[in-house]
């Protein structure tokens, strides 16, 4: 029998810890920056944002259908909810003419995926 949600592309459960390592790495990274007068602030996003990637498109250790059910629930509204800021931004800036959040790509990104994970862990207990 088929199942109804399929698991779509997802890296395996081992992938998490992977991802919590580099998060790690590029903590290191921002308080090397701090200390230091280089400035390591575009690596330290970049290597966060490949952090959260593998984070985020790992399995859960018992994947089933709720939890896949759960993955692309949040994902659709964090989509929803980003393109719904991103409109927002847009239109302040231009009836007020300053910006809410002046989106950069990696910030939008770093924040999608914050979203996601909030929306995540909340989920789980609702949904």
């Amino acid at each position: 029998m088929k199942k109804k949600y399929e698991s779509f592309g997802m890296f395996p459960h081992y992938f998490k810890f992977v991802g919590y390592g580099v998060l790690g790495l590029a903590i290191a990274l921002w308080f090397y920056n701090l200390t230091t007068n280089i400035s390591y602030i575009t690596e330290f996003i970049y290597i966060t944002i490949f952090a959260f990637t593998l984070i985020a498109f790992a399995k859960d250790k018992n994947t089933d259908e709720r939890s896949l059910y759960v993955n692309t629930r949040v994902l659709s509204y964090v989509f929803v909810f980003m393109v719904f800021a991103v409109i927002l931004d847009y239109l302040c800036k231009l009836i007020f003419g300053i910006p809410i959040i002046d989106f950069t790509l990696e910030k939008f990104i770093v924040l999608t995926y914050i979203q996601y994970f909030i929306s995540k862990s909340v989920a789980k207990n609702y949904l």
